[in-house]
Order: C-alpha cells, then sequence, then structure tokens
C-alpha cells in the first residue's frame, strides 16, 4: 500500500511539473508572438531592407558563395545575367539584425521555400516560420517554430494546405519522404550563424 501511495505521488508530482513547464511555455510562446507581430509592424512601411544578400555560387555547388548588393534592385540587375536560388533580406533595429527574410528556390522552379527569422536583441532566434509551395502534389506547406533564448524549442506547428485552394490537405508518405528533402534546412538559431554573417559588419 505504501508502494502504491509512493509511486502515486511521484506521478502526481511529474503531472504536476509537465502541467506548470506547459503553462510557462504557453506564456512565453505568446510573448514571442507578440514580438513578432511588433517586428511585422516596425517594418511594414520599409519597402527596402537594410541589407540584401545572395547565394551567386551555382546551384549544385557544395559550397556557397554569399555576396551583398546595395539594394534589391541591383540584385535584380544581377539576375537578369546569373540567377541566384538563395537570397536573403535583412533588418535592422536598435542596430541589431531583428529579421531576416529567405528566399529558396530550384531551377526547375517545382519548389519555393520562404523562411523569416525574428531575432531578439540579444541576437537569438525568437521565431521561425517557413513557407514551402512545391508542384510535387500541390501542396503549401507552413510551420511556425519558436525557441527560447538559449536555443530550445518551445512549439511547433505545421499546416499541409493545397497549393491552389489553400484549404487543409493530407499528405500522402511519399510527400512526406519528398518534402523532407526539401525542408531539412538548417534553422540558425543565432545571428552568429548566419551563413553570411561575417558580411553584415561591413554592410
Amino acid at each position: 500500500m505504501r508502494i502504491f501511495e509512493s509511486t502515486l505521488s511521484i506521478l502526481i508530482l511529474f503531472t504536476s511539473i509537465s502541467a506548470f513547464a506547459q503553462t510557462k511555455n504557453a506564456a512565453v510562446v505568446r510573448t514571442i508572438e507578440a514580438y513578432a507581430r511588433s517586428v511585422d509592424k516596425l517594418f511594414a512601411g520599409q519597402k527596402e531592407p537594410d541589407v540584401v544578400v545572395a547565394d551567386v555560387s551555382d546551384y549544385d555547388s557544395d559550397k556557397a558563395e554569399w555576396r551583398t548588393f546595395k539594394s534589391k534592385t541591383n540584385l535584380d540587375t544581377f539576375r537578369d545575367k546569373t540567377e541566384t536560388y538563395s537570397v536573403a533580406y535583412i533588418w535592422r533595429a536598435r542596430g541589431k539584425i531583428a529579421l531576416v527574410a529567405f528566399t529558396k528556390f530550384s531551377p526547375s522552379g517545382d519548389w519555393a521555400e520562404y523562411v523569416t527569422y525574428y531575432f531578439r536583441h540579444d541576437g537569438s532566434a525568437a521565431k521561425v516560420t517557413s513557407e514551402l509551395r512545391t508542384f510535387y502534389g500541390d501542396y503549401l506547406i507552413i510551420r511556425e517554430r519558436y525557441f527560447d533564448p538559449r536555443g530550445r524549442l518551445l512549439k511547433q506547428t505545421s499546416k499541409f494546405l493545397d497549393l491552389v485552394t489553400k484549404k487543409p490537405k493530407k499528405p500522402t508518405k511519399d510527400v512526406r519522404d519528398a518534402i523532407a528533402g526539401v525542408t531539412r534546412s538548417q534553422y540558425y538559431k543565432k545571428v552568429s550563424a548566419l551563413p553570411f554573417y561575417s558580411l553584415l559588419s561591413s554592410s
């Protein structure tokens, strides 16, 4: 009887701790959501980002070659002659990088992925949203990830929608496997981990 009571007490304790952690995480996620909305609002009327960078290496190259451009127009002029398949737009707030928007796509044009990072003032990633549009099965996949300042994942969500109707669409196993190959990209949990970080100090 005593063993049962001890086991029950331990289970209740762990359940209470788990419930407290979930409640705390939910509160942090709400704070991150509010922060992301404030960042969106801050840059809503700013058409030109503070920094424009693009990977100018060949699509099949194993080594990226990031380069800065003076403006989006300047990048477009470059792309008239040489296409770039990974582009990033960067916005700063109070001198610190707050928002980074990546665009990635394939030469065939059968998929495109848009990944947006919301960075805290200390350089840690608060939220990462990704939107993958693929003609493989005609899917739109929207994902959101929330991180604490140490990079610990607090919450993640995924939505699979029809690319045309935008209605929920259940993915097949083949589609999940194919998508995994495209979305298996690294998430940068700190500004200093960005692949073009060394270029930003002079921009």
